[in-house]
Formats: structure tokens, sequence, C-alpha cells
């Protein structure tokens, strides 16, 4: 009966539910069928088909709330208009408010009817905010009046939500959280539980390095040289000289690689940046082999009294 009414034909549906309801009580709150039928429809748009299956059964009022609750989820991430404003009045602020900001894909679904002075949890912005489009972002902080307003509020959860695209590389709304932020706030995030660090090597690579150019954002010489020297000693073998370090700008397959000749190109070349790990390495430990390596590269490369120098 459920099938037919969900994916068939809800006159037949209903027919079969007269001739059931003769020989059985109404359908159990428990029915799963029943319950599954109600989010298909849901997501397909069939509002009328919704509303005759939560009319038929015995859900109570707390069922009912949470079957509301997934039902608005569905609709509104499948866009079924329908749908999504019949439920809206049955629902409670809060329950809007996370479907807006979970599953409104680019925040046209719900933006009208969310609640603009609702509180807001900041936590609850910055785990979600990882999963908006530019557009989204947008919409949602010119909506909610938390988040519009200037205060030491909103600066908290810009801070929260730049984190989160930052370890999550949601590249393209990294400029919306800059833009607000000033550069130390920005750095302090940056810096804070070694987000720069997860967005570098877990997942944002040389596109990340990009985006924070782009956006005025600099590493210091220093923090360059260390982030080389790191990746240079993390070289499994010591006897080969990194891509990195070689002139094969088109074949830098390896993420790291990539890393590595991004700073390389900023910090002088391949020529200073050899000399300045030659300087490294001779002062560090268990590193003779690489040493050697990359001397034998940089040694043809400069002339006798660069050689005696470094």
């Amino acid at each position: 009966m459920m099938y037919v009414a969900t994916y068939s034909d809800l006159e037949i549906a209903k027919w079969l539910h007269s001739v059931l309801v003769c020989l059985h009580p109404k359908v159990s709150t428990y029915d799963h069928g029943l319950i599954n039928a109600v989010y298909s429809a849901s997501q397909k748009g069939s509002l009328d088909v919704v509303q005759w299956l939560l009319q038929i059964s015995d859900v109570d009022n707390t069922e009912l709330t949470y079957v509301q609750t997934v039902c608005l989820n569905l609709a509104t991430g499948a866009r079924q208009r329908d749908v999504v404003d019949w439920i809206v009045p049955r629902v409670s602020p809060t329950t809007i408010l996370h479907a807006y900001l979970l599953y409104d894909m680019d925040g046209s679904m719900l933006s009208a009817v969310v609640d603009p002075n609702i509180d807001i949890e900041g936590q609850l912005v910055s785990r979600y905010a990882r999963n908006w489009s530019f557009e989204k972002t947008q919409i949602v902080f010119d909506t909610l009046a938390l988040l519009k307003q200037p205060s030491s509020i909103r600066t908290v959860i810009l801070k929260q939500c730049l984190f989160e695209v930052i370890t999550h590389t949601q590249l393209e709304t990294i400029p919306y959280y800059v833009k607000r932020l000033t550069a130390d706030e920005v750095r302090e995030i940056l810096y804070k539980d070694r987000a720069m660090h997860v967005a570098l090597y877990r997942h944002g690579g040389d596109a990340m390095l990009d985006v924070l150019e782009a956006l005025d954002i600099h590493f210091s010489n220093d923090e360059m040289d260390d982030q080389m020297y790191t990746i240079l000693r993390q070289t499994s073998n010591k006897k080969r000289v990194p891509m990195w370090l070689q002139q094969v700008d088109d074949q830098l397959e390896s993420f790291m690689d990539r890393i590595a000749h991004w700073f390389l190109k900023r910090r002088g070349g391949r020529v200073a940046v050899l000399g300045r790990l030659l300087v490294r390495l001779a002062h560090g430990k268990k590193t003779i082999v690489q040493f050697n390596t990359l001397f034998r590269a940089w040694s043809p490369l400069v002339n006798e009294a660069e050689r005696i120098r470094v």
C-alpha cells in the first residue's frame, strides 16, 4: 500500500487502505514501511502522499515532530517547495534553522522563513559552514542578525568558520572570512591547532597556498625554509635529489613535491634553496648521506667562492 502511494497511484493506495482498515487497526506507529514511504514522498515532492500517509498513521506528537523534521530536511535538500512550505508552519524555529544551515544548499529554500533573530550556536554554524558555497555563505551571514551585525560574537563565529574551511580545504569560501577578519586574527587561526599543517599536507597543497597568497597572506622566509627542510628530511631515498629540487616543474606529481616547489620559487630558486638546505644539513644529525647527495647536485651550479662560503 505504501509502495503504491509513493511510486504509483494514490487513489489505488487509498482503496487498498479502505480494504485493510476493515481487517486491521490503524497502521502501527512503528511501521517503518509507512515512515520510509513518508520520507520518500517528501524527497519526491509528493505532498498529497505525505499528507495522506501521516493522516492514516497513529504517530503520536513526539514521533510526529521527528518525522516532520526529517521530511523538512529531505524536502529542503531535494528542493521540493510544496512539501517545504507545508511543513514549515508545523515545526519549530530551531528545526527550520538546522534545515537551513545544513540542507538548504544555496540558501534559497528557507532564507525567507528562518527567524533572523534566532539564537545561534557558533559551533553549529562553523560545523555546517565547511560545506557551503560562497553564495550560501553570503546569504546566511546576510540573513541571520547575529552573523550580520558586527560584534565580538560574530568575530568569534567568523574565526571558527575560517578554521573549519581551512582544515577542510573549502577554498571557495576562505576569501569571505579572511576579508572580514584582521590580519592578526587570520594568522591566529592559521597557526591554531595545526590548521595550516592540516590544510597543506592533508588536503589543500599548493592550491591552498595560491589562495592565501592572493589574499595577501604570506609565509615568512624562515617558515618557508622550515617547511622545505621538513619535506626534504621526510624523503625516503636519501641518495636521490627530490623532484622538487630538480628542474622538472611539469613533472611534480607528488603532493609534497608541489608544496615544496611552491616555496622554492619564492625563496630564490633551486640554487639558493640548495645552498641553505646544505647549511642546515651540515648541522643536523644523521644527515651525511643526504648532504652528499645535494652537494653533488649543487656544486656544479656555483663558483668556487660560493662553494667555500657555504
